[in-house]
């Protein structure tokens, strides 16, 4: 019995993780690939994304598929490739 209860759990989970990722990608622009994971209705995203903004749009989107209890961000934002970690000339002031 408790062999039908786990594969009814997973399968659950399965269907959940494939509706999310679904919802997400249809109302969410700018993903590229968003790992979606669901254990008894908690829900996990993972992967990279181009801002704060989408990451906080993924999580909002999340939480309105039917069956998710909990969502957990675990989603990175890209750091922006024209930033510069060491802005130039404040070397040079200080000198």
């Amino acid at each position: 019995m408790i062999d039908t209860v786990v594969r009814i759990r997973s399968h659950y989970d399965l269907e959940l993780e494939s509706r999310v990722r679904a919802f997400l990608l249809n109302n969410v622009s700018g993903l590229d690939e968003i790992g979606v994971g669901a254990r008894c209705g908690v829900v996990t995203l993972e992967g990279c994304v181009d801002t704060d903004r989408v990451k906080s749009l993924c999580a909002q989107a999340g939480q309105r598929v039917a069956g998710v209890v909990r969502l957990v961000n675990q989603l990175d934002v890209r750091p922006d490739p024209d930033w510069e970690s060491e802005p130039q000339g404040i070397g040079a002031a200080t000198a």
